[in-house]
């Protein structure tokens, strides 16, 4: 029996659209947290299909809180 090394994740956009991803596990996206994913060129990622593999990023960065002023 093997285990699997990766996970599936969902992202949501401002724009309420999700993005399923298929992650390694030592990858650690928290919830609630804002990121910036950087990914490879690739032909499928024009064409509307947005399921993306850990083997497209090639980075990804913690995004600061915004605070408004209410």
């Amino acid at each position: 029996m093997s285990f699997k090394k990766d996970r599936q994740i969902v992202l949501i956009d401002e724009a309420q659209r999700e993005y399923r991803l298929s992650l390694d596990k030592n990858i650690n996206l928290l919830s609630g947290h804002h990121y910036r994913l950087y990914f490879r060129q690739s032909d499928g990622l024009d064409s509307g299909d947005n399921n993306y593999s850990s083997t497209d990023l090639l980075g990804y960065e913690e995004l600061p809180v915004v605070i408004e002023n209410l």
